[in-house]
């Protein structure tokens, strides 16, 4: 079942409804409703992350919030950060949003769709839209595997380079969370701090063998 996320600063008019068309079309429906302010892009990239979201809908008119959001800003910061991740503005405003130009038009959607039947022509397109963009992300996780696996390999001989290493953690972050790296002890993150420890282990290593020749 593909996990989807909605950010919205009102739930109440639609959330019945997009829970039981959702639902029935195997797709599970996450409100973000733990998020009531958003200062920084970080607090909703550790929800989509920690619920192992394949695609999030937003609304475009968040001005609820004390933060006084737009969608579209929020998907351009989330797509700045997770540029593989889809997201969709899902929203009343269509035109306000296509003319913003942050966002491209294909993936800004009419929240009406909504009021559809769930086994509408119109409605069954919409989830075959969020279908193929959470398949696209899993693909590009597997890729990503591939590239992390290399950098993993330099990592771990100290051969990586200052952008390497941070593409690596960016890697590393999103494949934990995914499930598709084991995880790595934070002190270990480190390259100076693994460095040190790799030192510290040489000379301990030294003074046992000087201790058992004595």
């Amino acid at each position: 079942m593909i996990k989807l996320g909605f950010l919205d600063d009102d739930y109440s008019d639609i959330q019945q409804n997009m829970h039981r068309s959702f639902k029935k079309n195997n797709i599970e429906l996450i409100t973000l409703e733990d998020i009531n302010n958003i200062t920084n892009i970080e607090i909703v990239i550790n929800f989509i992350l920690s619920k192992q979201l394949l695609c999030l809908l937003v609304d475009y008119d968040l001005m609820n919030f004390p933060s006084k959001n737009l969608g579209t800003k929020i998907i351009k910061e989330l797509n700045e950060i997770l540029p593989s991740f889809p997201c969709i503005l899902f929203t009343n405003y269509v035109e306000n949003g296509i003319s913003e130009k942050l966002v491209p038009s294909i993936y800004i959607r009419d929240k009406n769709i909504i009021l559809k039947e769930s086994d509408s022509q119109e409605f069954i397109e919409f989830v075959k839209f969020i279908e193929n963009g959470a398949e696209c992300f899993i693909k590009r996780l597997t890729l990503s595997l591939e590239e992390y696996n290399i950098l993993y390999s330099k990592y771990s001989k100290n051969e990586i380079t200052a952008d390497e290493e941070f593409r690596f953690y960016s890697l590393y972050r999103v494949l934990r969370a995914y499930n598709y790296v084991d995880d790595i002890p934070d002190i270990l993150l480190y390259k100076d701090t693994k460095r040190n420890i790799q030192d510290m282990l040489f000379i301990l290593s030294k003074i046992e063998k000087n201790l058992i020749k004595k």
